[in-house]
């Protein structure tokens, strides 16, 4: 921390330098593990304290958010990272997470060796893979990837009740990949206002909402995790 972030070693340290107290009834239990949950200094902590790990791997393709880290190169820089990741990792407390791991390659020479190193990693074709939850293949993958969000999003509104109409697939010329997704959602109801439109004269904007809501899609491959979990 004094290292990296030195201008807010001193916040930090005020923070977590000695346990909290945590009360409850007549009891007082001492938080010396972790930061507080909801504490925004929890992700940035956390990255400053892989920081050493990542910074030891030789992949050329290093990218890291969080606790979700890729790495691509060759078949022995892969090999050596990992050791590295298995064993800095368990040393500050986090494990590689197997099952949530995966190998991209269409070669079975490359993947193999990597999979054994990681048993249980599934193995997935570039085309079908995803980094972030962003595709990573050509047109056609990005459109089933697309497509797959797509319906599992009007699963879930149909789950919920259908009280948010599915999102709709639109092509913008200006969009910068083939596709973007513009969800309609409805006005939110309140209990005092429960119907959508409580006022008697129709909203001035022709869309309830004068700048539509953006929606964000991906999903979370985690394959580190610490023992907590």
């Amino acid at each position: 921390m004094r290292e990296l972030a030195p201008a807010l070693y001193p916040f930090v340290h005020s923070c977590y330098s000695s346990p909290s107290s945590l009360f409850w009834h007549d009891s007082v239990l001492q938080s010396a593990e972790g930061v507080q949950q909801g504490d925004p200094l929890g992700p940035l902590l956390f990255c400053l304290a892989i920081h050493d790990l990542c910074s030891q791997l030789r992949s050329g393709f290093n990218v890291w958010y969080l606790d979700d880290g890729s790495v691509g190169g060759t078949l022995e820089d892969i090999r050596y990272d990992l050791e590295i990741v298995q064993c800095v990792g368990t040393e500050l407390g986090l494990h590689l997470n197997r099952q949530k791991s995966e190998v991209i390659s269409t070669n079975p020479a490359t993947a193999s060796p990597i999979q054994s190193a990681i048993p249980g990693a599934q193995v997935l074709d570039p085309a079908n893979a995803t980094l972030l939850g962003s595709p990573i293949g050509d047109v056609a993958s990005i459109t089933s990837v697309i497509n797959d969000k797509i319906r599992h999003l009007t699963s879930a509104s149909l789950h919920a009740g259908s009280l948010v109409p599915p999102p709709q697939l639109i092509h913008h010329p200006q969009a910068t990949l083939p596709h973007s997704i513009i969800p309609h959602l409805p006005p939110p109801v309140t209990a005092s206002h429960p119907h959508p439109h409580p006022h008697p004269h129709p909203h001035p904007h022709p869309h309830p909402h004068p700048h539509p809501p953006s929606l964000y899609i991906g999903t979370r491959h985690g394959k580190m995790r610490s023992n907590k979990e």
